[in-house]
């Protein structure tokens, strides 16, 4: 387990089993992790690979999401400062790393979606079932900071930065923005760009291992919108670092971001016509991106979404 080098002062590493990548950003007084693995020893692992990697100490990591393959390695990362959107506030509290709790051993609630065996085959059941923290944003207490776009590296020792929208963190001669463009993949996505490096680690708001992943807090609208917000900081040279896959660039941002809004627009009329959702993929004349699994989780989530807006299905 190694971080490679991406450009200058910015790494990434491939965790298994869930194929997840890890972003490690350098700069001359701190560094920082994007992500933090799937289980604790695989936190100490990450953290083990960063010193190798710099003699910069780590200080702080970013949490892409909650989803377990991202998160479930803070409980090795208690001592840095942890930064996260506040929908993340009830698992980070029941971990024990909010409030002073003890987090030496503790772990993460799961918030399920991209399991080993999800990846690159959808499965159709909803994987939030009965999980996921999910909270109002906003708020300010004694482990958190909303929404600090002048904040500075922050004191060493750990605690917990919550963030509504954005953030700023100077490493020392490199500048990290993280900012939330709204529910999207999850209720709570961040992306970490590092605009001098013209790096952008996007989460799970791309995918190119496989198809993207849905769960009980998808929004596709929403999701749609924060791509178009991503697509907004690439140059022609900017290298996009998806939260599973190869390196992307923005043509593969406006490929997700195609497929998403195919689903949304042919799932709404679907919806405005009354049709069942166990009948939407087979309706004549509609046709789908991705595979049926994947298109089907979608066309759900769009019909959540389309009953919360619209109300009961006509008919």
């Amino acid at each position: 387990m190694e971080f490679e080098l991406i450009r200058p002062g910015v790494h990434r590493l491939v965790a298994e089993p869930a194929s997840v990548t890890v972003g490690l950003i350098v700069g001359a007084r701190s560094a920082l992790l994007v992500d933090s693995g799937s289980s604790t020893e695989q936190g100490r692992q990450l953290r083990r690979a960063a010193a190798r990697a710099t003699a910069v100490p780590l200080r702080h990591v970013v949490v892409s999401h909650g989803h377990w393959d991202h998160i479930d390695g803070l409980a090795a990362m208690a001592d840095l400062e942890i930064i996260a959107h506040d929908s993340l506030r009830p698992a980070l509290a029941t971990a024990g790393l909010l409030g002073g709790g003890s987090a030496a051993e503790a772990s993460v609630p799961p918030v399920a979606a991209d399991s080993p065996s999800s990846r690159g085959a959808a499965d159709t059941s909803d994987p939030h079932d009965g999980a996921g923290p999910h909270s109002p944003s906003g708020g300010t207490g004694p482990n958190s900071a909303a929404d600090s776009p002048n904040a500075a590296d922050s004191p060493d020792g750990g605690g917990v930065t919550l963030l509504a929208s954005i953030g700023l963190r100077d490493l020392g001669g490199v500048t990290v923005e993280i900012a939330h463009f709204g529910p999207a993949h999850t209720d709570g996505d961040l992306i970490v760009a590092v605009p001098e490096a013209r790096v952008v680690f996007a989460g799970d708001l791309v995918e190119t291992l496989g198809p993207p992943q849905f769960d009980q807090t998808s929004d596709l609208l929403g999701w749609a919108k924060s791509l178009d917000a991503l697509r907004g900081l690439l140059r022609p040279d900017t290298v996009v670092v998806p939260g599973h896959g190869r390196l992307a660039q923005a043509w593969d941002v406006d490929h997700q971001r195609q497929g998403l809004t195919a689903i949304w627009d042919q799932a709404e009329w679907a919806y405005r016509q009354g049709v069942e959702l166990d009948q939407v993929y087979a309706f004549d004349q509609l046709e789908w991106p991705w595979d049926e699994a994947t298109a089907r989780q979608g066309i759900a989530a769009a019909y959540r979404a389309l009953a919360r807006r619209l109300g009961p299905l006509p008919g």
